[in-house]
């Protein structure tokens, strides 16, 4: 039970570093200690809210991405790339703590539960959606990311959080928690360097 609680902070910590990264934020995360390491993460995505909820209901329910205004469906592939790499990072970030820290062309992050179901939702409504779109959608936002958690600065920040998640008794940050270890691994100035 510890090793699984463990690689969900980790994972969750991927989540959390990637929204900062592509310009969202995170109001809280909750790991659950019952029996399959379950964690709650609340992402804020700002603006994009509505697109977002569309992009994850692409599959099951694409009338909600048709009745969206044009003016917020010219935004779809930036805001679906973004979000690819949000939902493929949990999968990386648990790569690499396996790897002790290292990322490797060996690692082989798997997607699963609810990343792959919503990954796939996006990556199909893009398929209807947007003309040439690629077909290696999640393989490139995993490679992505992969290539991300190798400069140093991801790495260590996103170990700084799962850390302190798993420092609390709780298991449990909440925003100001979360932005604060953010900001102490100099992550918010890195990014406009990037």
């Amino acid at each position: 039970m510890e090793k699984e609680i463990e690689l969900s902070a980790y994972h969750e910590a991927g989540h959390i570093l990637l929204s900062y990264f592509v310009g969202y934020s995170c109001s809280q995360v909750l790991l659950n200690t019952n029996a399959d390491a379950d964690a709650r993460t609340t992402l804020n995505y700002k603006s994009d809210l509505l697109l977002i909820t569309a992009l994850l209901n692409g599959k099951s329910s694409p009338e909600i991405y048709q009745e969206l205004p044009n003016h917020l469906r010219s935004d779809t592939l930036q805001v679906a790339n973004g979000l690819g790499l949000i939902l493929v990072a949990g999968a990386v970030a648990e790569s690499v703590f396996e790897n002790r820290g290292t990322v490797s062309t060996t690692m082989a992050p798997a997607l699963s539960g609810k990343d792959l179901q919503s990954i796939d939702e996006v990556d199909y409504l893009l398929g209807k959606v947007i003309m040439n779109h690629s077909k290696s959608f999640i393989s490139d936002a995993l490679s992505d990311v992969c290539n991300l958690f190798g400069v140093p600065q991801f790495n260590y920040t996103s170990a700084a959080l799962a850390k302190a998640i798993l420092a609390k008794a709780d298991y449990f940050l909440d925003q100001q928690e979360i932005e604060v270890i953010i900001k102490d691994n100099g992550f918010l100035d890195f990014i406009p360097k990037f």
